[in-house]
């Protein structure tokens, strides 16, 4: 290149609007390449999190359900009352599916005993408590004024009960009656 085209060049408006649109063109691409590293890793972080906290509550459901499931076998061989107002006060405070399932789990039950116990008269009581407790949980139209006076009257009638409830903890039951427990 002359020297007499360079200073073309450098005394040229078109060569500086040229040279300041590739100036700001990569200063922008450099801004927009290093900003979206960043979101990358802020989404890496709040994935993170959001795994853990979805992880936390599919134990937390999983733990309630082994909740119902205990005190349903307490109620049903043992007849308790208590345990019959904790299966369903966890019901109540389950999502519409995780009852769904409980209902499911409480039908199979009933008839699982009807066939499988030898002596059809004692069946037949236990398979009518499962049942009850069904229709109960089945109605399902529950505000949470009505699960939080459920809980109150829970809580009056058993608060260790409430309380595994409240944590999850379906071990309450095996250690009240571990005779129905066993491995």
């Amino acid at each position: 290149m002359s020297i007499d085209i360079l200073m073309w060049m450098w005394k040229s408006e078109t060569f500086w609007m040229v040279a300041a649109f590739f100036f700001f063109f990569f200063i922008a691409k450099y801004f927009y390449k290093s900003w979206k590293k960043q979101k990358y890793i802020v989404s890496l972080k709040n994935t993170q999190e959001v795994e853990d906290h979805l992880s936390e509550m599919f134990g937390q459901a999983e733990r309630i359900n082994d909740y119902f499931a205990k005190a349903v076998m307490v109620y049903a061989f043992k007849g308790e009352d208590d345990a019959r107002l904790a299966a369903f006060t966890a019901a109540k405070v389950a999502a519409n599916i995780q009852r769904n399932s409980m209902v499911k789990y409480l039908s199979e039950m009933a008839t699982d005993i009807q066939k499988g116990f030898p002596d059809r008269s004692a069946a037949s009581p236990i398979a009518k408590r499962l049942l009850s407790l069904k229709e109960d949980i089945e109605q399902m139209d529950w505000s949470i004024e009505d699960i939080m006076e459920e809980k109150k009257r829970f809580f009056q009638a058993n608060p260790e009960y409430l309380m595994a409830l409240d944590q999850a903890d379906p071990n309450v039951f095996s250690r009240k009656h571990p005779e129905l427990f066993r491995d």
